[in-house]
């Protein structure tokens, strides 16, 4: 079976930590299985909250090249605390945050969060729909975290809003399950593929992998 090549994950995560100590708790034990994997961490820059415990986590073992950080320039004063951690991108504004965390990915993993999380998981979701990218995204489903929004897209399917082959996220609680199963997606007929062939680029590039994004 060939697999999906992983060098760097994009994670979305609160910059709270949330009521539970599962949340941060989790948070660590992917950092830790990313470095154990030898894959880099791409996330939104901050220090604090769940995004500043998987930034450590991950620094502490691998070091500034292990951790990318893409944070707008407005957002600095709110999210950085203390000294810096990794490689940090700071862009213009959040648009450019979300293309440039891609486009620096192989895959995007979900974790605990709020507004801002889900925004970023539903688009990446939607890039891969549509084929602006093939990357395989990834809920870490932390104490059933996720359920209330499964099932809510499971009724999107039930109405008719979602083709049942496009609801390919990859589920498990368990961080080490999940990489496996990333490794093992196999994308789906985007609605591109499935649609006569487009003569121009639709938005921005997100479908290289890590290693072109890096050049």
């Amino acid at each position: 079976m060939n697999s999906q090549t992983i060098n760097k994950l994009c994670v979305f995560c609160g910059s709270s930590s949330g009521t539970k100590p599962s949340y941060t708790q989790a948070a660590v034990a992917l950092g830790k299985e990313l470095a154990k994997e030898n894959i880099g961490l791409v996330y939104g820059g901050g220090t604090v909250g769940l995004m500043g415990t998987i930034a450590r986590t991950v620094h502490d073992i691998k070091g500034d090249a292990g951790v990318i950080g893409v944070i707008p320039e407005s957002l600095t004063p709110k999210e950085l605390s203390g000294s810096m951690i990794g490689e940090l991108h700071v862009v213009q504004d959040m648009h450019q945050r979300k293309a440039k965390m891609a486009q620096f990915a192989d895959g995007f993993i979900a974790m605990p969060g709020g507004f801002g999380t889900f925004e970023e998981l539903l688009e990446v979701t939607t890039w891969q729909q549509l084929g602006f990218h093939e990357k395989p995204v990834a809920l870490l489903n932390v104490e059933g975290f996720f359920d209330p929004l499964l099932a809510f897209f499971q009724h999107s399917i039930n109405e008719g809003f979602i083709k049942p082959h496009h609801n390919n996220l990859i589920v498990s609680s368990d961080p080490a399950e999940l990489i496996q199963k990333m490794r093992e997606f196999k994308p789906s007929v985007s609605l591109l593929q499935s649609l006569a062939a487009r003569e121009s680029a639709l938005g921005v590039d997100v479908s290289k992998s890590s290693m072109d994004a890096a050049h």
